[in-house]
């Protein structure tokens, strides 16, 4: 029914986008929401201007520019995440090798100032326990700044963060935006880079969920497709709900019986319940969008955006 589109380039409102397209002619089905993406190594103000001007220019109920899209870090993977620990001997580093921000303290404070300022909301990739908290920081001081406003801050991804912060993110306003569909020990992947290059025991607390709802967050699931190939929800609302294998078919591995199963399994306490699964793909989606009045739960007055599915998923077992 909706996405959420965090590709876009600082020109990208003046390049073809066939969803562009397809609500001028009025075909779009969709809800898109784009994002224009920041680059610390341009000009800041240049930067804000062009996505003042996607805003401006495409502004329909179904296709809008409402947010900015900052990368704060990279990945475990590349081993180019920002930690607050360093990096496990397997990721032959130096032996204090945290990784760096990509953004200044100074350039992330200035440019979330005047992007809430600027009416936008900013939504960030951070993968780091350390850059989540430089995020957190700079949401602050732009609080502080520009006083209290609907700005609805997201961070995405948050593979690793301080228990800490997470209180952090309801009194800052900030969202948790997390995949659900990586939120186990997946095969071929937990063994070759999640375990060696952070360590078993910090490895382990990747990926919190149920934190966030327990710290009074908001939490929202999305897929960053590509990244996940098949950004099916009922995967990842699985997921959520077992923190284990949920497709023993597409990672050709033997299937699992029991939810409890301890091959794949990653840290339970974070389970969430299939009631709060579900409000992260639907109405706590809508609420990040700044669409909770149209659509986002079955209400009267609201938009009939809904599905059918062919069973009860109260009803089946989880696995």
């Amino acid at each position: 029914v909706g996405i959420t589109d965090m590709g876009s380039g600082i020109l990208a409102g003046t390049t073809d986008d066939p969803f562009a397209a397809m609500d001028q002619a009025g075909e779009l089905n969709l809800y898109v929401t784009k994002n224009t993406v920041m680059d610390p190594n341009a000009p800041f103000g240049s930067q804000l201007r062009q996505a003042l001007t996607n805003r401006n220019d495409y502004a329909s109920p179904r296709y809008q520019y409402r947010s900015v899209k900052f990368f704060a870090d990279g990945v475990v993977e590349g081993v180019t995440a920002y930690l607050l620990e360093p990096y496990a001997p397997d990721a032959e580093a130096d032996d204090d090798f945290v990784s760096h921000p990509l953004w200044t303290r100074e350039q992330m404070t200035e440019a979330f100032t005047a992007a809430n300022a600027a009416g936008f909301q900013i939504h960030v990739h951070s993968i780091g326990d350390a850059s989540t908290r430089q995020v957190l920081d700079a949401f602050e001081a732009a609080l502080e700044a520009n006083g209290k406003g609907d700005y609805r801050n997201v961070i995405t991804h948050l593979q690793l963060v301080d228990e800490e912060d997470i209180f952090r993110f309801a009194p800052l306003g900030v969202i948790a935006n997390l995949q659900p569909y990586w939120a186990f020990k997946e095969p071929y992947w937990w063994e070759v880079v999640d375990e060696p290059l952070l360590g078993a025991e910090r490895a382990e607390k990747e990926y919190p969920m149920q934190s966030f709802i327990n710290a009074g967050a908001l939490l929202v699931s999305s897929s960053d497709h590509s990244v996940t190939p098949y950004p099916i929800p009922f995967w990842a609302i699985e997921v959520g709900v077992t923190r284990n294998l949920n497709n023993a078919e597409f990672y050709e591995v033997d299937d699992i019986t029991d939810m409890d199963d301890p091959t794949w399994l990653l840290a339970p306490s974070e389970r969430v319940s299939l009631t709060n699964m579900v409000k992260t793909f639907t109405i706590n989606g809508a609420i990040q969008n700044f669409r909770e009045n149209t659509t986002g739960s079955i209400e009267v007055g609201k938009n009939a955006d809904f599905i059918i599915v062919s069973q009860n998923i109260f009803a089946i077992d989880p696995l």
